[in-house]
């Protein structure tokens, strides 16, 4: 383990990190050393440290837990998304970077759900889209509940690999919201549209509509991405 001199300390205690998984100094499944120790070995402030630590529990490469410690976690399926879930997570693009690269995934999710979807994962959808609109009726839905729908729709299509990818995306999504938790329901409007966007997303599925589906879901996404700028243009 090496002393750490560099700038962007975080990022460097990740990097780090990496290397002692990949040279075999630190296992899958073993437990990384206690944060004094190695914010000491690698010359950072525990600050760092831990703020490298979240970002490699959201990527996947460990397991905080707590009263225990940060465990590596087991080399699995997923393996080949972490180093694109540590870009995500520690460049440093905006939420509408993110809205645009969901734009292009998601929309070729909707079109393919709308081909493959079976009776199961349409009703999984509309379940969903019920829960959605309750939490609007009672202004309490956050980002993490409309994800849900997203990520269903991910399911939907029948491929694997895309709710993969939606996962390392959620997380760099989450993270780029969460000093403002929540706040896409708070946007002027949000909560009277959000039900019908989603729904009109969903018809286009039921009706094997798939360029429709495509459609509908990037112009919600675009929609989401208007409200963003509105809101942060005004604070």
């Amino acid at each position: 383990m090496q002393t750490i001199k560099r700038t962007k300390l975080y990022e460097a205690v990740i990097q780090e990190i990496q290397k002692m998984i990949a040279s075999g100094q630190i296992k899958p499944g073993s437990k990384l050393p206690p944060e004094r120790e190695m914010a000491e070995t690698l010359g950072v402030s525990r600050a760092a440290l831990r703020e490298a630590l979240t970002v490699l529990e959201a990527a996947r490469v460990i397991e905080i837990r707590h009263g225990s410690g940060a465990y590596v976690l087991d080399v699995n399926d997923e393996l080949l998304l972490r180093p694109l879930a540590l870009v995500l997570l520690t460049e440093k693009g905006t939420v509408i970077d993110l809205l645009e690269l969901r734009k292009g995934i998601e929309g070729e999710a909707a079109y393919l759900a709308a081909e493959r979807a079976t009776s199961e994962d349409i009703s999984i959808l509309e379940k969903i889209l019920d829960e959605i609109a309750a939490g609007v009726a009672k202004g309490g839905l956050t980002v993490h509940e409309d994800f849900k729908f997203h990520y269903a729709l991910a399911e939907a299509t029948g491929n694997p690999a895309f709710t993969k990818v939606m996962n390392v995306i959620a997380d760099a999504f989450h993270q780029g919201l969460r000093t403002s938790h929540g706040m896409l329901i708070q946007l002027p409007g949000r909560r009277e549209t959000i039900v019908k966007e989603h729904r009109r997303i969903l018809e286009c599925i039921k009706k094997r509509d798939a360029e429709g589906a495509r459609q509908a879901l990037r112009e919600h996404l675009e929609r989401v991405e208007k409200r963003l700028e509105d809101w942060a243009s005004s604070q």
